[in-house]
């Protein structure tokens, strides 16, 4: 029952932006020096900001930062989120050992993500949380839920191979004279197909005498098998897997594998990703750094560009409003994008040794939105 199992969707692969990886595209293309200058006007302007603050005798929006930490209520009803989310692993378990049935596993499965979905709607208004801890657990929310989505899918897939009887070993392909029964109505000569006894490529053979020309061995068995590429577990060997770590079905249900999972930069499940074969620390201390700057300057955009506006929405019009914050927005947007899926994305994916960095293409050069969205986030 059990089978080596891997996807041919995940390969290794670095981050587009990714400045401390050699191979990535900012450090092989040429413009990796707007990078470093746009980190040097970053810091300077940090630098000028809390000047300013402590020479206005303020602290640059340490009263903002407290209050924006001041409810500690959000990781306790965090840390329930994502422990409701092992639920997910218990119904797999009953299904793994054929304690319910297939199709109220599906209706047990649909009513837990329903109530997954629930628990933030419920709690959100409840506690009454600030604006930032709101959209936090509601994107959380959003991540599990398609993770433990996925999870359910690839593992029936999974289930649905391991019941499949084993295919038959591929039998030679016959040597084989394709004729045509009727003679060309133009007068031209016939052209058939024709394999040589010896087992060598295929001939061209016109009106019985062969042709000089050979046709090339196709590389794909014929007729190619009727499987789903999106959906065939089977497709590719994981090579840069160590065989001693490949997981086999059933034995990814597993406690251990789900959290290996839920901490892994991916929202698609598979029991087997590529895996980078060490743990850069310098790596990942670099990383936080800049996250750490990233988050101050994001913290000091909002505090300086975007509450002053919102607190005086009472004296401002719509289209003021919309005209103010449109730079602050769009700045915050890009810096927030580089956050998530450079650095946290990069930072989680270095500690689960997760091979496969490219989280997002060169959305930047898109000139439709289909391209867009199918670039921004991979």
């Amino acid at each position: 029952m059990g089978r080596t199992v891997a996807k041919s969707r995940f390969k290794e692969r670095v981050s587009f932006m990714d400045y401390q990886d050699k191979e990535s595209e900012l450090r092989t293309g040429v413009f990796h020096g707007f990078f470093n200058l746009s980190g040097m006007v970053l810091v300077f302007w940090i630098l000028t900001s809390a000047w300013h603050s402590w020479y206005s005798g303020t602290l640059m929006g340490v009263e903002s930062l407290l209050h924006l930490f001041s409810r500690h209520d959000l990781f306790p009803a965090w840390l329930l989120l994502v422990a409701f989310t092992f639920v997910a692993v218990l119904i797999q378990k009953l299904i793994v050992s054929n304690l319910i049935p297939a199709g109220f596993a599906n209706f047990l499965f649909t009513a837990y993500q329903l109530a997954l979905g629930a628990f933030a709607v419920v709690t959100l208004p409840e506690r009454k949380f600030p604006v930032v801890q709101s959209g936090f657990l509601l994107c959380e929310t959003v991540v599990l839920l398609c993770k433990v989505h996925s999870y359910r899918m690839v593992n029936a897939d999974l289930a649905e191979q391991a019941r499949a009887p084993p295919a038959p070993p591929v039998a030679e392909t016959p040597r084989y004279s394709l004729r045509s029964s009727r003679e060309d109505p133009t007068g031209s000569p016939q052209v058939t197909r024709r394999r040589a006894a010896s087992g060598d490529p295929p001939e061209l053979t016109v009106n019985g005498h062969a042709s000089p020309h050979k046709i090339a061995r196709p590389s794909s068995p014929w007729p190619p098998p009727l499987t789903d590429p999106l959906r065939d577990y089977n497709a590719q060997p994981v090579e840069i897997v160590p065989p001693q770590l490949l997981v086999t079905y059933p034995n990814n249900v597993t406690f251990g594998n789900f959290l290996l999972f839920l901490l892994t930069p991916s929202l698609v499940y598979d029991i087997n990703y590529p895996r980078s074969p060490r743990i850069r620390l310098i790596y990942v201390v670099e990383k936080c750094l800049a996250f750490i700057g990233l988050f101050t300057t994001l913290h000091l955009m909002v505090d300086s560009y975007i509450l002053p506006i919102t607190h005086r929405h009472n004296e401002l019009s719509a289209l003021d409003s919309i005209v103010l914050l449109t730079v602050p927005f769009r700045a915050v947007t890009l810096v927030l994008f580089f956050m998530v899926f450079d650095l946290f994305c990069n930072v989680m994916a270095e500690l689960t040794h997760f091979a496969d960095r490219e989280f997002y293409q060169d959305w930047w050069n898109s000139t439709t939105f289909d391209e867009f969205a199918r670039k921004w986030n991979k």
